[in-house]
Order: C-alpha cells, then sequence, then structure tokens
C-alpha cells in the first residue's frame, strides 16, 4: 500500500473504477496499453520488486508523456497522472522519498488542473 499515492492495493493493481464508468476511453490502443503496463507496474510493486517498478515506471512515465495527448485521458488510468502516482510509490519503496514527494505532487497537480483543461488542445 502506498502512503500517499493511488490508494487501493491488494490484489489487482490498485485504483478501482475501470470499464466505462470512469471515462477511459479503451477503444484507443494506445490507451489499453497504457493501462496494461499500468497494472504492471502496480504488480511488481505490491510485490514489493521496487526496483523492476522503477524501471517499468520510468518506460510508462516516457510511453505516456509522449502518447498523442488527445487519445489519454486527463485523469485515471491511462493517465499521465496516473503514471506519475505508479512511479512515486515504487520511487517510495525503495526509500527515495524526496524524488517520491516530487512526483507526487507533479501528480497532485495534474489532477487538480486536469478536468477542466480537458476540453482544452494545447498539451499541459
Amino acid at each position: 500500500a502506498s502512503p500517499i499515492g493511488s490508494g487501493g492495493g491488494g490484489g489487482g493493481g490498485g485504483r478501482g473504477g475501470g470499464g466505462g464508468g470512469d471515462g477511459v476511453d479503451t477503444s484507443s490502443g494506445v490507451v489499453v496499453q497504457l493501462i496494461t503496463m499500468q497494472a504492471q507496474c502496480r504488480h511488481l510493486i505490491d510485490h514489493e520488486l521496487y526496483d523492476s517498478g522503477e524501471k517499468l515506471g520510468a518506460l510508462l512515465l516516457s510511453a505516456t508523456k509522449s502518447a498523442p495527448y488527445d487519445q489519454l485521458p486527463v485523469t485515471g488510468k491511462g493517465s499521465h497522472a496516473e503514471s506519475l502516482l505508479i512511479y512515486s510509490d515504487a520511487l517510495y519503496g525503495k526509500g527515495e522519498y524526496k524524488r517520491a514527494l516530487a512526483h507526487y505532487k507533479q501528480a497532485m497537480q495534474r489532477r487538480k488542473v486536469g478536468p477542466h483543461m480537458a476540453n482544452r488542445n494545447s498539451p499541459p
């Protein structure tokens, strides 16, 4: 379980929600791949494989940052904010508290500005 992060925990990876109720358009292959990577990274963290979680998390951050902005959800599964939270959890598990906190703050900032920025065309 994370101290600040994405909540959830337990078995299958975290956040709950899923399906159509959380506003994620899973018809995009990019989003489906990102959600799968997030679940795999969460699985590593849940099993205390923090080094591996950090490595996959770094790749995940790169993938969500470079994905087409209009194809990603602003928050929730598949979003860059979610990837930041997952990566932060891996850093926290490794004991890298300052780096984890910096990424938690970025994730929270993305969540704060996320929903009302959803209709804008320019990336954050």
